[in-house]
């Protein structure tokens, strides 16, 4: 009886942050340029929430993980549709039914192609002392984390601060005013004339309902993003301002800063992909010589072959060609293998940089349409993903002496789950909120869609870009989120910016994320409740 409640409290735990996950990140990934992984979040969560034992909380983390990585590729790539034909967009839209179906059934064939994936390759990728699974080992130690270190009520303290301030922030049907203003006005917008021309000064609105999310993020983020963003919040207004009304005065604003900002994106993908041939293929060579590099002793194939054939349908119901299918499995299953194996070193899944690899390639071969590069992006960033987070679930499992076989179970019922969860909330955010706003700024599917849409920009401005991209490869600053510094409004990116500097100057950094942690996804939540209360 008590193996009963056990297990049935499992499965409770895992439905409720397998459904919440895709809900909260699916909501970060597409407001900022930033997919933190959230599985230590919900370790935290079950053990301080939930009164969870230690490592009883393995397995609906194990669960719940896969909905924070199927957003994290929704949020990044399904806005570039938007971007690329609205009129599609506004067409899948148009029925909350057909959204959710599509986004559902998408959502599972790629995360069911990455279990499959990480159940094949889990015995060579364990057993390699060199992949040491950082986020694995991390969730372990989340688990495994005694009462006195804190950071569990620091967690909590970070959730209520942020709910406590939602709930302040909105207007609803039981509080007739805002606590807090909707808004600040920092700046308004100038024009300066001068004999040159006339320079243009932003104006800064910050909308202060997403500012602790933004602080926040920046606050973990730290280092990695405050240098490249205040480079590119600087750039926008002290370099690229100039050079417009000195140089490029021939185009509109808009058309310029988009052009620049394309020619950094090409500048940055060609980089990325260049050496990803190389890497693939010195890869698979070094690993043909192992005799276990793939395990399906516990792989059913009836199983493979019913999920392709679905699959196929699926694509063959998108236009896709029958060898463009072909193309997209092979490639995608190719390039989440290299990406396990990065976030095996590392802890990061380079899901963009791959998923461009195979896009690049199949529009200059198969010609695809707006909804098939967005579906191609999803499907690559969506099987190396989930992979990915398999592994560190396999991972923190194998450290904790829990069978690979029930971390499994529950993986299959979390990704179900998220399936569902995943196309009701892109159809809630694109209902209720606009990709392109500062609630949804979309960062890195509109550089995508610049990418793709280089051809209509200026090419003088298009080089200005690339040149600006090489400097900053060879400074070695991270051109992307440079990017972001060019693209976001200030209002944006000085909370980022704010938020990474704090970070660097208090001392224990390490000591105040898991505040950090409660406070965003608290108030990605509050976000989200302010429509419908």
């Amino acid at each position: 009886m008590l193996l009963e409640l056990k297990i049935m409290k499992n499965f409770i735990a895992a439905f409720i942050v397998s459904f919440l996950s895709p809900c909260i990140m699916g909501y970060i990934t597409i407001a900022t340029p930033l997919g933190p992984w959230i599985a230590p979040i919900l370790a935290l969560s079950l053990i301080g929430f939930y009164k969870y034992q230690k490592h009883d909380a393995l397995l609906p983390v194990a669960a719940g993980s896969l909905g924070g990585i199927i957003a994290t590729a929704f949020g990044f790539s399904f806005p570039t549709l938007y971007f690329l034909d609205q009129a599609e967009f506004a067409l899948l839209m148009s029925s909350p039914l057909k959204c959710v179906y599509f986004i559902a059934r998408l959502t599972f064939f790629g995360g069911a192609f990455g279990l499959l994936l990480a159940r094949i390759i889990r015995k060579s990728m364990l057993d390699n002392k060199e992949l040491t699974f950082p986020i694995g080992q991390l969730i372990y130690n989340t688990i495994g984390l005694d009462e006195q270190t804190g950071q569990k009520k620091q967690l909590f303290w970070g959730f209520f601060s942020a709910i406590v301030y939602g709930f302040a922030q909105m207007r609803s049907w039981f509080l007739s005013i805002r606590l807090i203003p909707e808004s600040f006005q920092l700046i308004s917008k100038t024009i300066v004339t001068t004999s040159m021309g006339e320079f243009l000064i932003p104006s800064v609105r910050f909308n202060l309902g997403i500012i602790p999310m933004l602080a926040s993020i920046g606050f973990i983020a730290g280092a990695m993003i405050t240098v490249p963003l205040l480079i590119g919040a600087v750039a926008q207004i002290a370099v690229l301002e100039p050079l417009y009304v000195l140089v490029f005065n021939y185009l509109k604003r808009p058309d310029f800063v988009f052009a620049v900002s394309s020619g950094l994106v090409l500048s940055s993908a060609l980089s990325g992909i260049i050496g990803v041939p190389k890497q693939l293929y010195d890869f698979f060579k070094k690993q043909t010589v192992k005799n276990n590099l793939l395990d399906f002793s516990k792989i059913n194939f009836i199983q493979i072959v019913l999920l392709i054939g679905a699959f196929m349908l699926f694509l063959f119901e998108a236009g896709f060609s029958l060898v463009s299918q072909i193309y997209l499995m092979i490639t995608a299953l190719l390039c989440a293998y290299q990406i396990v194996h990065i976030a095996g070193k590392i802890g990061l899944a380079l899901l963009g940089r791959f998923a461009t690899f195979v896009m690049v390639p199949g529009l200059l071969l198969f010609g695809f349409n707006a909804l098939q590069i967005t579906i191609l992006a999803i499907f690559v960033e969506l099987v190396g993903g989930v992979a990915t987070d398999a592994l560190f679930s396999y991972k923190a499992a194998q450290m904790a002496d829990v069978h690979e076989d029930k971390v499994y179970n529950f993986q299959v019922f979390g990704l179900v789950v998220s399936s569902l969860a995943m196309g009701l909330t892109i159809w809630f955010l694109c209902t209720y909120f606009q990709f392109g706003s500062e609630q949804l700024f979309a960062q890195r599917a509109q550089a995508r869609a610049l990418l793709i849409q280089i051809n209509t920009f200026d090419f003088y401005a298009i080089g200005v870009g690339m040149l600006f991209g090489y400097l900053l490869k060879f400074m070695k600053i991270n051109p992307f989120f440079v990017l972001g510094g060019l693209l976001m409004p200030l209002s944006l990116s000085l909370p980022l910016i704010v938020g990474g500097a704090v970070a660097l100057v208090v001392k224990k950094k390490e000591q105040y994320e898991s505040f950090a942690s409660g406070v965003y996804a608290a108030n990605a939540l509050t976000m989200i409740l302010s429509v419908l209360l």
